[in-house]
């Protein structure tokens, strides 16, 4: 039972590690979307940007809008 035993530990390690990259994908592809989004607006003309703030939309603060009492 020894073969088995050792095979049971391989096969748990190789899930770890599948479900380690499946974490690590999943957090890199909210940041690269977080960082398109910032890229998005300093590409943006500068009348575009004005315009965004004036609704609401903080440059610091990429992607998020806030309401009147939402500061």
């Amino acid at each position: 039972m020894g073969a088995v035993d050792d095979l049971r530990k391989r096969l748990d390690a190789v899930e770890q590690r599948l479900d380690s990259h499946d974490t690590n994908r999943t957090t890199a592809a909210a940041r690269i979307r977080e960082l398109e989004e910032y890229v998005d607006v300093v590409s943006s003309p500068l009348w575009k940007r004005c315009i965004w703030w004036a609704q609401g939309f903080y440059f610091r603060k990429v992607g998020r809008w806030y309401g009147a009492g939402d500061l």
